[in-house]
């Protein structure tokens, strides 16, 4: 049986996969605004030019540039809130604590929900498909391999909590049976201490 250790260091390798992989995205996105802010017409050739290499970005910009800087904003700001979620469980899982676990399992359940929602949409109902790829079947299954090993983690824990609790209440009853056995015989140590 694999030890909680290991579940506990691999919560942590997945949250620093999550924070490095939100900061990179949010570096790219923010590179991507400020061409599209300063060079916009160069860039949007460009991407038109070489529309089978990027149909992403070609549907996007399709759309215009405003609405293209909107959706790249809402991106960012997306990837900050992975950022944040990412540290929350890095440190939930340093603390060892189940229920700010639970809570982190909680939130990116939501998120896999929305995503999966974005993905049908993606797949059934854009005639292009062109985005397809921006909630892409990896990203996907990541984050559902993510929640099932963090959600094994936080079972650990739980169980662990508990063998604790149970030893405690062991004790504790183990406890006061002696003192009750003590005071049934309060002079029995002053016996065998002048029995001689």
């Amino acid at each position: 049986m694999l030890s909680t250790g290991f579940f506990r260091k691999g919560s942590q390798v997945i949250a620093t996969t999550d924070i490095v992989a939100s900061v990179l995205s949010f570096i790219s996105i923010f590179f991507l605004v400020f061409l599209t802010i300063t060079h916009g017409d160069r860039l949007e050739a460009k991407v038109h030019k070489n529309e089978d290499e990027h149909p992403e970005l070609a549907a996007l910009f399709a759309l215009g540039r405003g609405p293209f800087v909107l959706i790249m904003l809402i991106l960012m700001l997306i990837c900050v809130l992975y950022f944040f979620l990412a540290r929350f469980l890095l440190y939930a899982a340093q603390e060892r604590s189940h229920q700010k676990i639970r809570r982190w399992c909680t939130i990116s359940l939501v998120i896999i929900i929305i995503r999966a929602a974005f993905f049908i949409t993606a797949v059934f109902f854009t005639a292009d498909r062109a985005f397809v790829s921006s909630f892409g079947v990896v990203g996907f299954l990541y984050q559902i391999f993510g929640l099932w090993f963090v959600r094994l983690y936080q079972d650990r824990l739980k169980e662990d909590q508990d063998t604790k609790i149970q030893f405690i209440e062991e004790l504790s009853r183990v406890e006061i049976q002696n003192i009750g056995q003590f005071e049934m015989f309060p002079y029995s140590s002053n016996a065998i201490l002048y029995d001689k």
